[in-house]
């Protein structure tokens, strides 16, 4: 389905948060719930709520309490959904149970029928490599009649990666994980994970074979290099049916 085809009842206001981790700029629930009210908004969320990393196999963590608090938060003023990026993916399994004992809807190699004809999925960020068997959901998810909304935490899966959502048939994607690059000159960010040095995908609206890709810069910095010209950000779109 094409945005054409989106009726005028069908106008989506969606609002992606990516990167909010212990450390991160802590978005004013308040000015967020003002937003919501005002245009309906949807609440999304494309992975790395917690913060921790992979050292000789053993997954550290810090304290991610104020997580479960805004998810909770988020969920009270506005539906809000999330996918797994790769931190939630190598987190101990007691924190994502503390997750799913939140009021969020968690896609985890899944999707929904959001609205009529408007469906959402969310694509696990588990594997550094793309296994067939695993997202056979992803088959079906792209068949959907309807509009195709996509949370996918690894913005190389769009094009540099299978499952290479570029040439799907999906509508929009959300990603993020790339950190907008951590240090942009001229536009251009520096290195992200999973691209390496001057990576194609970091930041704004890519385009693919059929639909587009939303990459975030996210909110946090959890690595010893600042961000340089690379503003946190949460990112507000507007999906509008042609009249």
């Amino acid at each position: 389905m094409s945005q054409e085809d989106l009726s005028r009842e069908s106008d989506i206001n969606l609002s992606m948060i990516k990167k909010y981790e212990i450390g991160a700029r802590i978005p004013k629930i308040d000015r967020l719930e003002v937003i919501a009210n005002a245009l309906g908004i949807s609440l999304c969320i494309a992975g790395d709520l917690v913060n921790g990393y992979v050292r000789h196999r053993h997954y550290r963590h810090v304290s991610y309490g104020n997580t479960l608090d805004f998810l909770n938060e988020c969920a009270a003023i506005a539906p809000t959904y999330l996918s797994y990026g790769n931190h939630e993916c190598a987190a101990p399994a007691v924190q994502l149970k503390d997750i799913e004992k939140t009021d969020i809807m968690i896609l985890d190699n899944r999707y929904i029928e959001l609205t009529d004809s408007i469906y959402l999925g969310g694509l696990s960020a588990a594997a550094y490599s793309y296994q067939t068997s695993e997202y056979i959901w992803l088959s079906k998810f792209q068949k959907s009649d309807g509009y195709k909304i996509l949370l996918s935490h690894r913005p190389e899966y769009f094009m540099l990666q299978d499952p290479k959502l570029a040439y799907r048939s999906i509508d929009l994607v959300f990603s993020g994980h790339a950190h907008g690059g951590q240090i942009r000159v001229g536009g251009q960010g520096l290195y992200a994970p999973g691209q390496g040095f001057f990576p194609k995908y970091t930041a704004g609206i890519h385009t693919g074979s059929y639909g587009s890709m939303v990459i975030s810069r996210g909110l946090s910095n959890t690595t010893w290099i600042p961000r340089i010209n690379n503003c946190p950000e949460i990112v507000y779109v507007c999906i509008k049916s042609v009249k």
